[in-house]
C-alpha cells in the first residue's frame, strides 16, 4: 500500500462559485476522456486484422460509451 501523494497537504477552502467551476471542469474532462477512449478503440478496431480482436475492440468502445 502506497501513501496518497499530497495526503499531508491541507485542502484549500473553496467558495460556492469555485466549487461549481471545479465540478464543471471535471465533467468536461471526464466527457473528453470517454470520447477519446471510445475513438481510440474504434480506430484500433478499424485497423485490426484479426476479426476476434476487432470485435473485442468494438465491444470495449461501446462499453466506454
Amino acid at each position: 500500500m502506497r501513501p496518497l501523494p499530497g495526503g499531508d497537504l491541507n485542502e484549500i477552502p473553496l467558495n460556492e462559485t469555485d466549487k461549481r467551476v471545479a465540478a464543471a471542469l471535471m465533467r468536461v474532462n471526464h466527457a473528453g476522456e470517454i470520447c477519446a477512449q471510445s475513438a481510440l478503440y474504434h480506430g484500433q478496431a478499424l485497423t485490426a486484422r484479426n476479426p476476434e480482436v476487432r470485435r473485442s475492440l468494438e465491444h470495449a468502445g461501446m462499453q466506454e460509451n
